[in-house]
């Protein structure tokens, strides 16, 4: 039976690998723990951040089918109001021909009524200027005659019936000769005061009822008194030719009025047609707007869209991993409570283990599993010397430079690579 042989320097040996160890392995531990704890709080941000973009994606089809309904009515009112317009449209044109039509009937009539009192007015124009022409003293003249010749005293009996006087007896006229307003009120004389009776009266008993009554007579009676005759008869001539168009200006005014009618329904077409115009302008610039803002929301939607699958691609291709680091996320904290056991397996295991077999070294921690179990202290049943004490591509680098790959000989590399004292070891291949 072999005997080995320890120093102190073997135990303070121990105690610098335990926590070498230990320090290495928390510091490993915690760093995977970091990168870890990194990627799923990532896939939580994720996940968030597609709910988030999922309820405003929500929010914004809302608000998409809201502008794409107020477009549509839109739309909508501004084909009823351009139907509308057309119709007003045609309307204020055909208002527009009556109207143009019912003004030359108009212009027709009022020049016919204007052309049949135009042939009476120059005979009164001509009366008037005689009139004026009279002087106070032949007047005079008139008014002093005691028993003035017949057609003179006819003559000035119709004067007086047209100036609206009652009574034509010879003193009464005299009375109106004297008066001063006697001249002034003839050239003032409005036709229209011509009452039905006093004309007829006229016609009848002065001008047609007497043959003696002419303006050459009435002159050669009396010089002053010709133009007295000739301004009745021009009167009443022009007001039989302004009664006999009496229908025809009231057929004038009743179609001035209809014209009048025609034209405000015309102009009220044309303000509704020019409001209505103004208001498709305004839907037109409004569906416009609603339509880019359409647009505008399918392309943000579209952007969002995208995002959105492939972020869940990602969580959904992440699945297996996003499972895998949340188990080792909570498989740290028993790495953790294991790491004083860990380390002492692993410390151990350097310091001791170099110059034993295979099978020596296999008896070896079994028996320190034990001991660490009695004194309570947890450790892995599955920790590997190998996996824990040197990385994969370190393995990997001794191997391309000759070292054969069993357990053994890759167990002494791990010595030989950590070991702070010149290590001891068996090697029976000769490759170490």
């Amino acid at each position: 039976t072999s005997r080995t042989f320890l120093s102190p320097r073997d135990y303070l040996a121990l105690i610098h690998n335990f926590v070498t160890c230990v320090n290495n392995q928390r510091e490993k531990i915690e760093d995977e723990q970091l990168h870890v704890n990194a990627g799923l709080s990532k896939l939580r941000q994720t996940q968030e951040n597609v709910a988030e973009l999922k309820t405003g994606l929500a929010a914004k089809t809302i608000e998409l089918r809201d502008k794409e309904i107020l477009a549509n009515n839109k739309l909508a009112e501004m084909v009823k109001d351009q139907n509308e317009a057309q119709h007003r449209k045609v309307d204020a044109e055909k208002m527009s021909v009556d109207v143009e039509r019912q003004q030359a009937t108009i212009a027709v009539r009022k020049e016919k009524a204007q052309s049949d009192l135009d042939q009476a007015e120059p005979a009164l124009n001509s009366a008037k200027n005689s009139v004026k022409g009279i002087k106070k003293r032949d007047l005079d003249e008139m008014r002093n005659l005691g028993r003035p010749p017949a057609n003179v005293k006819l003559t000035l009996e119709c004067v007086a019936i047209m100036l609206g006087q009652k009574s034509v007896e010879w003193a009464d006229v005299r009375k109106l000769l004297a008066k001063p307003e006697f001249i002034p009120s003839i050239l003032s004389f409005d036709v229209d005061k011509l009452t039905a009776r006093q004309i007829k009266l006229v016609q009848d008993k002065y001008l047609d009822g007497n043959p003696d009554l002419s303006v050459e007579k009435v002159t050669r009676s009396s010089r002053a008194c010709g133009p007295l005759y000739q301004w009745a008869e021009s009167q009443i001539k022009y007001s039989q030719i302004y009664n006999s168009i009496q229908p025809l200006r009231e057929e004038v005014e009743q179609l001035e009025k209809e014209a009048a009618v025609a034209n405000e329904q015309k102009e009220k077409l044309e303000s509704e047609v020019a409001q209505l115009e103004s208001s498709i302008a305004n839907y037109k610039a409004e569906y416009a707007t609603l339509i880019r803002d359409v647009e505008a929301l399918k392309r943000e939607m579209e952007i969002v869209t995208t995002k959105v699958d492939r972020a869940e691609s990602l969580m959904k291709s992440l699945t297996q991993e996003s499972e895998r680091w949340s188990k080792s996320s909570e498989g740290f904290q028993a790495i953790l409570r294991n790491l004083v056991g860990d380390g002492l397996q692993m410390a151990a295991f350097l310091t001791y283990s170099g110059f034993f077999t295979f099978n020596t070294r296999r008896s070896l921690l079994h028996q320190w599993r034990n001991a660490l179990d009695l004194l309570g202290i947890e450790f892995r049943d599955d920790l590997s010397m190998m996996e824990s004490l040197s990385r994969a591509s370190e393995r990997l680098e001794w191997q391309s430079q000759g070292l054969p790959s069993d357990s053994l000989s890759l167990e002494n590399g791990v010595i030989l690579d950590r070991c702070v004292r010149f290590p001891l070891i068996i090697d029976p291949s000769g490759h170490a």
